[in-house]
C-alpha cells in the first residue's frame, strides 16, 4: 500500500493537510482524511472529512467548528459531526467559556441524535467549573541549586 501525506500551511491564514492510503496499484482509496484549518487573530474554523473503504472499514464522516475569542478571557465555539454513510447528524455542541487566571466557567449545550437500543437522542445543558493550574512545573534541577566545581 501506499500512504500519503501532503500538508501545507501559511501561518498567518490556513492550513491543510491531506492522508490518503492506497493500494498498490493506484485503483483503490483505502483511507481518506482531508482537514481544512482558517484562523485570524480571534477566530478559528476547522474542517476534517475522512472516510475508511474496503478492507479497512466503511465509513464516511464530515465534521467542523468554529471558536471565536469574544474577549481576551471569553471564547465561543461550535461543534458539529455527520455521518455521510447514513446522512445523519450525530451531535451539534456549544460553548460559551470564560478563564481568568486559575478558573473556567462555562455553559454548554450539545445535542445528541445518535440513537441505539441504550442510547436515546437528547439534551444536555449544563455549568462547568474547572480549576486551572497556576505557577510553573519544577523539576528537581529548577529545586537543588547547582553546586558547581569546588577545586
Amino acid at each position: 500500500d501506499l500512504v500519503t501525506k501532503v500538508s501545507y500551511t501559511d501561518s498567518k491564514k490556513y492550513n491543510v493537510t491531506l492522508k490518503n492510503t492506497l493500494d498498490n496499484s493506484l485503483n483503490h482509496l483505502y483511507y481518506n482524511d482531508l482537514t481544512l484549518k482558517y484562523f485570524t487573530k480571534k477566530n478559528e474554523f476547522n474542517f476534517n472529512f475522512y472516510e475508511k473503504n474496503n478492507h479497512i472499514g466503511s465509513e464516511r464522516f464530515a465534521t467542523s467548528n468554529f471558536k471565536t475569542n469574544i474577549t481576551d478571557n471569553t471564547l465561543f465555539k461550535f461543534q458539529t459531526d455527520r455521518n455521510l454513510k447514513t446522512d445523519f447528524t450525530n451531535f451539534h455542541k456549544l460553548q460559551l467559556e470564560y478563564e481568568n487566571e486559575c478558573i473556567r466557567y462555562g455553559f454548554y449545550l450539545q445535542r445528541n441524535y445518535y440513537s441505539n437500543n441504550d442510547l436515546k437522542p437528547a439534551n444536555s445543558i449544563f455549568f462547568g467549573v474547572t480549576l486551572l493550574p497556576f505557577g510553573e512545573n519544577f523539576t528537581s534541577s529548577n529545586i537543588i541549586p547547582s553546586l558547581g566545581s569546588r577545586f
